[in-house]
């Protein structure tokens, strides 16, 4: 994938003494949690936000984010009708190793409970140098530039881990999503064989839209999704 060295999370043999129920409760482990990709910054009102890597233990908060979007939130998000995320999905969304899987949250602190309003992420493509991404934003909270920085977020993690694309296919009647990729410089294109997807890609390296990329001979969007995990439905989220 790139010069860098990352460690998958993995199953590990606990320590000699430790019970057996504390060790199931920690058998995730990472290289080391990307502390420096974490800002903050101030509301009008006073609030501040925090955007950061997700963390294991935000699971319950992811659960609670995407129970609390609309029903035309949640569609855009993963193209299809989704409740709620179950625990086994909200585990696979949090214990990621933040190379192959990148992901983000941005949260504010109302009365010093800590809640969950934007979600990103990219997945890496089996080509070692493309990323496929989702975002989601809380409907309280469009039109405040958050999507912009977890795209900006998505591209340097993205770049730090040596890819060079990041891309994904939209809903057709995603507007808000399609005029926010648009400003940040990916390319758009309708998907040939379904009129309701659209597909956006950009160089993480620079503002450069993918209608610049080296001709390839292979069928790239067909190649990625063949590498995407499927829970994940990546890059179908809903920017206002």
């Amino acid at each position: 994938m790139s010069s860098q060295s990352c460690h998958a999370s993995g199953h590990t043999s606990p320590p000699a003494g430790l019970p057996e129920r504390a060790s199931a409760l920690a058998p995730y482990r990472i290289h080391r949690y990307p502390a420096h990709l974490i800002e903050t910054w101030p509301m009008p009102d006073g609030r501040r936000l925090t955007l950061r890597p997700v963390l294991p233990q935000d699971d319950v908060l992811e659960q609670a984010f995407m129970a609390s979007l609309s029903a035309a939130s949640r569609r855009y998000r993963f193209h299809g009708a989704v409740r709620s995320l179950s625990t086994g999905l909200a585990t696979q969304m949090t214990n990621i190793d933040y190379c192959l899987h990148m992901g983000f949250i941005v949260t504010v602190l109302d009365d010093h409970d800590e809640t969950m309003i934007a979600d990103a992420r990219y997945v890496t493509a089996a080509d070692g140098e493309t990323a496929e991404f989702a975002i989601a934003v809380a409907d309280a909270w469009g039109r405040q530039g958050i999507g912009q920085r977890l795209l900006s977020a998505l591209c340097l993690a993205a770049r730090r881990n040596g890819l060079r694309w990041i891309c994904g296919e939209v809903l057709a009647d995603n507007a808000a999503m399609l005029c926010l990729v648009t400003r940040c410089g990916f390319s758009v294109r309708p998907q040939e064989d379904d009129e309701t997807l659209v597909q956006v890609e950009r160089s993480v390296e620079t503002h450069l839209p993918a209608a610049h990329r080296e001709p390839r001979g292979d069928s790239f969007f067909g190649a990625l999704g063949q590498s995407i995990t499927q829970w994940i439905q990546p890059s179908r989220g809903r920017v206002v």
